[in-house]
């Protein structure tokens, strides 16, 4: 079978050039299984394509993860993702030997050993485009200004920093997860190395970390390393000062999220949403250790209003539970010969939406429970949550004395009333509880039938 035409071949070279990350790699998924010769050399174009950018990235480590959609990344500085393939296009063009060479080096070195080539392609891809070295750097150059004027200048002022991040970015995590006085007085260096290139290399510096990380919110700790926790004055007067100003910004996008949040959602919904109340407890905890605030006035009230914020969201949410397990596991009175009582209303079956609402504000209760204590609602949750599980208990146990006397009419329909408040038990207090309830069910269940079948 004949392979495909020079042009066919160069049309998706073409196409190729011009996709995205994700649909090269989604098409090199999808040809790795196929064994058809008419695609061997579409199968060999594409996989030679991602080798190449697999290298690019390499090539941009320190960057890389500044190319993005910056009409979508509002919280830190980001260079637009059409720019890249251009520069490096250009980069191809104007350098093949080198990169060649640096390619073929980099087999089989070691991390140390490649820092030196690695950062001899920024610099060449710095001077092209200062120098506007061709017409593709030119291109380049244009699409970064059309996203922000003077963008260009910053990228070749982040690509003569670039060696500097590189070699931080080795040691990053541990800085960030595991600080103490050695890495601090490492990070320290980092700064003084980065400032000594520029003055105005200090925001820079964090900007280009923060891209490293995979929360560039936690920029923060690395900030207080290098000036020793300080004061929200003294940092609100510094040229980093817009980092504690974007977590705060962020702190409000997602404590709107949580309001957003409401008992009628799903599951998936509720979880998510947890997620987002650990993250802002985490966001508000991280402020105050680094920071120095004077909770009054200034950053430390505005803080201070956002963690009342968000135990106030997740309160108010709280504290519907009872009713919204009450809705979905109902009582009802009935008259006996003397005296009223009220049992649990088993003789017909469960509302799907009323158990749905209990569920997902259950859900959320047990997901938030990790976060409780850094989010300030421990004390809160611990409470309503005890108070349902209380309540929980009471109905389990209503029901099965209903069963164990023969007062339920539909033994399934019990059954099922009484499984939903295990389930509920599960997320109120834990699943040893709500597993003993279940257990007994069966229990029950298996002796009133037996008794049904002998006695009749």
């Amino acid at each position: 079978m004949t392979g495909l035409s020079d042009r066919k071949i160069e049309i998706v070279r073409l196409l190729m050039a011009t996709s995205p990350d994700s649909v090269v790699g989604g098409l090199q998924s999808a040809l790795a299984g196929s064994y058809d010769p008419a695609l061997a050399e579409v199968r060999n174009l594409v996989s030679a394509e991602m080798s190449d950018r697999r290298f690019r990235d390499v090539v941009f480590g320190p960057l890389i993860r500044m190319f993005d959609d910056p009409s979508k990344v509002k919280d830190r500085l980001v260079f637009p993702k059409s720019a890249l393939p251009l520069i490096w296009r250009a980069l191809k063009e104007d350098a093949p030997d080198q990169v060649a060479m640096v390619k073929s080096l980099l087999e089989g070195a070691t991390v140390e050993s490649r820092t030196g080539p690695l950062n001899s392609l920024l610099r060449r891809i710095e001077h092209g485009l200062q120098d506007e070295a061709s017409d593709v750097y030119v291109a380049a150059a244009a699409t970064l200004n059309a996203a922000k004027p003077g963008l260009v200048k910053v990228l070749c002022a982040c690509l003569a920093l670039a060696p500097v991040v590189r070699d931080a970015s080795f040691r990053l995590a541990d800085w960030v997860e595991r600080s103490n006085d050695e890495r601090a007085a490492a990070m320290r260096i980092t700064y003084r190395d980065a400032t000594s290139l520029s003055d105005d290399n200090g925001p820079l510096l964090f900007e280009m970390l923060a891209a490293n990380l995979e929360e560039p919110w936690m920029i923060i700790r690395l900030i207080s390393l290098v000036m020793d926790r300080p004061t929200q004055r003294y940092l609100a007067e510094s040229e980093l000062s817009t980092f504690p100003t974007r977590v705060m910004d962020l702190i409000d996008v997602n404590l709107a999220e949580i309001n957003r949040f409401s008992h009628t959602n799903t599951q998936d919904q509720a979880r998510a949403t947890a997620a987002v109340v650990k993250l802002v407890a985490r966001q508000i905890s991280e402020l105050e250790a680094g920071i120095e605030f004077a909770r009054e006035s200034g950053w430390g009230a505005r803080v201070q209003k956002q963690r009342q914020a968000l135990a106030h969201a997740v309160e108010s949410r709280m504290r519907k539970a009872e009713a919204l397990v009450t809705a979905a596991l109902p009582y009802h009175s009935v008259r006996g010969a003397h005296v009223s009582r009220k049992i649990p209303r088993m003789t017909m079956p469960p509302k799907a939406e009323d158990i749905d609402n209990a569920r997902t504000l259950l859900t959320f209760m047990d997901a938030i429970r990790p976060s409780a204590s850094a989010g300030g609602f421990a004390s809160a949750r611990n409470k309503v949550a005890e108070s349902v599980a209380e309540g929980l208990d009471r109905y389990a146990e209503d029901g099965l004395s209903l069963i164990r006397d023969h007062e339920v009419e539909n033994l399934d329909l019990a059954a099922t009333h009484l499984t939903y408040a295990a389930e509920f038990l599960e997320y109120a207090r834990d699943s040893v509880s709500a597993d003993l309830v279940r257990r007994r069910i069966i229990a029950a269940v298996e002796n009133e039938r037996r008794d049904v079948a002998k006695y009749g």
